[in-house]
């Protein structure tokens, strides 16, 4: 079962927002422009953290766990299950 992206669920689930503004989060969130083209200049895809100095932060170990189960590793993730 996918979990709601971060930014939506702390912010929009609960009437925090209007929801246009909270369907911009989403987009954002989702990433959607990322292959989607929009005219929209509010929706800019989602960056990636950076990934320098990663072998200095985390085990080889680690990592192939959390690429095999994002979630499962670190729950509320945004990282989707890719593998």
């Amino acid at each position: 079962m996918a979990l709601p992206e971060a930014g939506f669920e702390r912010f929009a689930r609960h009437g925090d927002m209007r929801l246009a503004k909270a369907g911009d989060l989403l987009v954002s969130e989702l990433s959607c422009v990322a292959c989607h083209e929009s005219g929209n200049p509010r929706w800019k895809p989602k960056r990636g953290p950076t990934l320098v100095g990663t072998a200095n932060r985390f085990s080889e170990k680690w990592l192939r766990e959390y690429l095999d189960d994002p979630n499962g590793k670190k729950s509320g993730t945004t990282m989707p299950h890719m593998l």
